[in-house]
Parts: structure tokens; C-alpha cells; sequence
């Protein structure tokens, strides 16, 4: 088993993970143009079930460690990642509501990488799945601003 990262190593990967999701997430809407919103649904779907492949693995690495810190955060980002979707659908697009999942998503994400002393193996996961999910998000923070959203 690896050693686990430090605290600042955690937060400098989250933030690269952050980043280079944003930026993909920003060139892929100005790449695409206007598209039929089933297509960006679509693909935003298959990210997201990549991400959550990469969260299962990651929490298999963290369970591993023992560590109730790193379960309980690495818990509560599941679920704040699980709840983003269902908050999305559940509110219209533009409105404030459908905003809450992403911050919580990726506040508890900062957290993980912040507090929690989990193998590097896991850290790298998250970090990808961390920019996977920033990609989602900018994605459609710029859709609802663009006003391409009906």
C-alpha cells in the first residue's frame, strides 16, 4: 500500500483535477456549438457513470485504510455526488436550486483532499473523478449562461 499524501499535495491535485475539468468541460460547449440537448444529456451521463466507476474504486481503497476520517468524508462526497443529478432534475435549469448540487459535490471533494490520509491510488481516482464532474459542471454553467437551455 502506498503512502498516504499530505495535505497540501491533496489540495494541489484536487485543484488540477478542477481545472483541466473546467477547461475541457469549457472548450467541449465551444467545440460543439449548438447541439440538440439530448446529445451533451448523453454524453454528460456516460462521464458521469465513469466518475462513479472511478468513486467505486476509490472507496475500495479507502475502506481498505481503515481510517474512519477518510470513510466518513469519502462517505459524505458519495453522497453529495450521488444527490447532484436528482437535485439537477428535479429543479429547472437556470434556476438557483439546481446549483446546490455541484458546490456541495465539489466542496466535499476539497474536504476529502484536505483531511483525509488515503493511499495515493485513491487520491489520483478522485482527482480524475473530481474532473470528470468539474467538466459536467462547466459544461452546464456555460449552457444555462449562453442561453442555449430552453
Amino acid at each position: 500500500m502506498s503512502e498516504p499524501f499530505r495535505a497540501h499535495e491533496g489540495v494541489a491535485l484536487a485543484l488540477g483535477g478542477l481545472s483541466l475539468g473546467a477547461l475541457v468541460g469549457a472548450l467541449t460547449f465551444v467545440a460543439a456549438g449548438r447541439v440538440e440537448a439530448w446529445i451533451p444529456l448523453t454524453v454528460a451521463l456516460a462521464a458521469y457513470v465513469y466518475a462513479i466507476r472511478l468513486v467505486g474504486l476509490s472507496c475500495r481503497d479507502v475502506i481498505a485504510t481503515g481510517k474512519l476520517t477518510s470513510i466518513g468524508l469519502f462517505g459524505l462526497h458519495v453522497a453529495a455526488l450521488l444527490v447532484w443529478p436528482i437535485v439537477v432534475l428535479l429543479y429547472a435549469p437556470n434556476s438557483w436550486q439546481s446549483w446546490l448540487g455541484l458546490p456541495l459535490a465539489l466542496a466535499t471533494s476539497s474536504l476529502f483532499f484536505l483531511i483525509a490520509r488515503a493511499p495515493a491510488s485513491a487520491m489520483y481516482r478522485a482527482s480524475g473523478h473530481v474532473c470528470v464532474i468539474a467538466a459536467i459542471g462547466a459544461y452546464q454553467w456555460l449552457w444555462s449562461i449562453m442561453g442555449v437551455a430552453a
